[in-house]
């Protein structure tokens, strides 16, 4: 069973479009530090992938999220660890 601030955290990240440039992770620690209040730990896992435009001759290479992690303190006082994947749209 989550706990309440598994939830808040979910349900925050659950907002981002991590497909959209107008994110920041100085902006989720932000939010999160004023939902949690705490500064959770985040890291962002990203993979490279490739894609070819129509009229275009060579492939751009591009940078997707696929992961964020995030950890924090829950409310038993132990430190814990969320991985969410992030689906790519192209």
């Amino acid at each position: 069973m989550e706990s309440m601030k598994e939830k808040v955290i979910r349900d925050y990240i659950s907002t981002i479009d991590f497909n959209r440039d107008d994110w920041k992770i100085s902006k989720i620690n932000e939010d999160l530090h004023i939902l949690l209040n705490e500064t959770p730990g985040i890291d962002i896992q990203y993979k490279k992938d490739a894609m070819l435009l129509e009229g275009e001759s060579e492939a751009r290479e591009i940078e997707i999220v696929s992961k964020i992690s995030i950890v924090f303190m829950d409310t038993d006082d132990k430190f814990k660890k969320i991985e969410l994947g992030v689906e790519p749209i192209y």
